[in-house]
């Protein structure tokens, strides 16, 4: 039981850390969810950046602006040199952090504390940014096609647009969005997820499913339960219970091993 507590209070630090690090490279959507970038001077004036000297030349281009491809963006271009232009893709105004969203179903967090923009990345680091969604890739012509009918050529090419999510166990995509959330990308799903615990009678039965790993943050689900749970005995009575129907055979602990194909 000890060494479950550490496992869970060590993992909590390390997510805290990679959040800081990487959501620093965004800025917080809403007054409210703001937690002070952690390169922001302590007299709240804004922070200037000093790019390199020397480096590359020519044009990177990064498509997804979730946490791999906001700090991606970030990096290269305060590393890479005056000569290197960066330019990000991304479709969504914001971006939504998954990272602490299952504190959303209990009322611990809001969506809009977890909300941020690419405001950062282009007034402190000069990144180029190009709302529009990625529709294909001309490696031979390094250039790739957008989804507002443009192109954008390349030099190098950085994706990282997230994981894709399958249909299974009957469901669709439709039934996802409307019906039966799985709410792991956060956002739209995990305030659907809220509502509808919030929705349940008093002494009801919520069941979820954990399916067979790999897949992306493995105590994540188990980290749901918890959280329903405990929304559940304090707002739906002593009646009120979780079923979890799990395909391991035993608890997932660490994000270590995590995998999930890219799109």
């Amino acid at each position: 039981m000890k060494d479950d507590i550490r496992d869970t209070v060590l993992r909590r630090r390390l997510l805290q850390l990679a959040a800081t690090g990487a959501l620093g490279a965004l800025l917080p959507l809403t007054g409210s969810g703001r937690e002070r970038d952690d390169e922001d001077e302590g007299d709240g004036k804004p922070t200037t950046f000093a790019l390199a000297r020397t480096g590359p030349k020519g044009h990177v281009v990064v498509v997804g602006g979730g946490m791999a491809g906001a700090t991606a963006a970030k990096y290269l271009r305060l590393w890479g040199g005056a000569g290197l232009k960066v330019t990000l893709v991304e479709a969504e105004a914001a971006y939504t952090s998954n990272i602490m969203s299952n504190l959303v179903l209990n009322g611990s967090r809001s969506i809009g504390s977890l909300q941020y923009t690419h405001a950062d990345l282009e007034a402190k680091y000069g990144v180029v940014r190009r709302r529009a969604a990625l529709t294909g890739i001309s490696v031979a012509d390094r250039r790739i096609a957008l989804s507002d009918g443009s192109s954008l050529a390349y030099d190098r090419l950085v994706p990282a647009p997230g994981i894709e999510f399958e249909e299974a166990y009957g469901l669709t995509e439709r039934d996802y969005a409307g019906k039966t959330p799985h709410a792991w990308r956060a956002g739209p799903q995990t305030e659907l997820l809220r509502r509808q615990l919030a929705g349940m009678r008093a002494g009801g039965t919520f069941v979820m499913t954990i399916p067979r790993a790999p897949y992306r943050c493995p105590p994540g689900p188990y980290e749901r339960a918890c959280v329903v749970a405990d929304f559940l005995s304090r707002q739906k009575g002593a009646g009120a219970k979780v079923v979890v129907l799990d395909e391991n055979p035993g608890i997932r602990r660490r994000c270590t091993t995590s995998r999930a194909p890219s799109r």
